[in-house]
C-alpha cells in the first residue's frame, strides 16, 4: 500500500475484505500498514482491526524506528532487516 491514493480507498473488493475481517468474534485480525493514508482510512472505517507497521517503510535510523514503536496506532512494528545487528540498542527498548 506504499503506492495507495485517495481514491483507491473506494475499492468495494478491499473494502468487503476488510468488513469480513473487522467483524473477527474469537480473535481480532491485523492489517500490515505502509501508508498513513490507509491507517487513518481504516481507523475510522474498521475500527476492530489492529495495525502492524510495515518492514517496507525503511526505517533504517533506530531514532525512527522508536518514534515508530512509540506509536499508538501500531500493536507491531516489524524492523527494517538493517537493524538486525542493532543489538545493544534494540535491549534497550521495554517490551
Amino acid at each position: 500500500n506504499s503506492l495507495l491514493k485517495e481514491e483507491h480507498l473506494s475499492d468495494k473488493r478491499c473494502n468487503a475484505l476488510c468488513a469480513l475481517f473487522n467483524k473477527g468474534k474469537e480473535k481480532q485480525n491485523g492489517i500490515i500498514i505502509h501508508s498513513d493514508l490507509l491507517l487513518d482510512y481504516l481507523k475510522v472505517n474498521y475500527p476492530n482491526l489492529y495495525f502492524v507497521s510495515s518492514t517496507t517503510k525503511v526505517l533504517t535510523d533506530f531514532q525512527q524506528f522508536v518514534e515508530e514503536v512509540n506509536r499508538e496506532e501500531f500493536r507491531y512494528v516489524v524492523p527494517d532487516f538493517r537493524l538486525n545487528k542493532s543489538l545493544r540498542q534494540l535491549d534497550t527498548l521495554t517490551k
